[in-house]
């Protein structure tokens, strides 16, 4: 019958042993890191993304923080939709504020978009962060609409932040009603008493109201 012929060289027990036993290391060793490389570099599926988005208005506070931080590190474009759709309808408002507070940390363009929709929202938190973000954004464009809601929003911390954006406008109209405020004091109620006007300026001469 033919067969394959023996080596010349025969190897002895303890060689065999070694031999084997170095090949078992070396297997071990690539499971490990086949194990170890899909959860350094896979981000959260979809599903773990919805739950950290819940789990941002949890009252214990090590797990809203690690929700957090969960959010943060999935891709930008994806954590953005994600907490995009969670503030626009979520069923808890406490996760639709805390969505948008996070939202406003990846600087995503839309977020401007997103923010004019708030402006009349039902959660009251919701409106003081649009105000609060457009402070720091100054839309002139928005200065009717800003002047507008001063007369009909009733919530007083709502209203000091509204008060914030209107005198970091700096543009014509938000100037005289500046003027009006100081023409009428009290009646303008306590929301523009109490609010520091950081950023409040008078223009050195006339200006246009573009």
């Amino acid at each position: 019958m033919p067969h394959l012929p023996f080596s010349r060289k025969t190897l002895s027990s303890a060689e065999e042993l070694r031999f084997d036993s170095g090949q078992i290391l070396v297997a071990l060793a690539a499971a490990a890191m086949l194990c170890a490389s899909p959860a350094i570099a896979q981000p959260s599926a979809p599903a773990d993304l919805k739950t950290h988005v819940g789990n941002l208005a949890s009252i214990d506070y090590p797990t809203r923080m690690n929700a957090a931080r969960m959010v943060r590190r999935v891709d930008a474009p994806v954590a953005v939709a994600a907490l995009r759709e969670a503030v626009a309808a979520h069923p808890d408002e406490f996760v639709r504020y805390r969505a948008f507070i996070l939202l406003s940390s990846f600087n995503d363009r839309a977020t401007g978009e997103l923010v004019r929709t708030l402006l009349r929202d039902r959660n009251d938190r919701l409106r003081e962060s649009a105000y609060k973000w457009l402070e720091l954004h100054p839309d002139p464009s928005l200065t009717s609409t800003l002047l507008a809601a001063l007369k009909t929003e009733q919530a007083e911390f709502v209203r000091r932040a509204l008060v914030g954006v209107i005198a970091a406008l700096g543009d014509n109209r938000s100037n005289a009603f500046f003027v009006s405020f100081l023409q009428d004091g009290p009646a303008a109620g306590p929301a523009l008493r109490h609010r520091p006007l950081r950023h409040r300026h008078v223009p050195a001469g006339p200006a246009d109201d573009r």
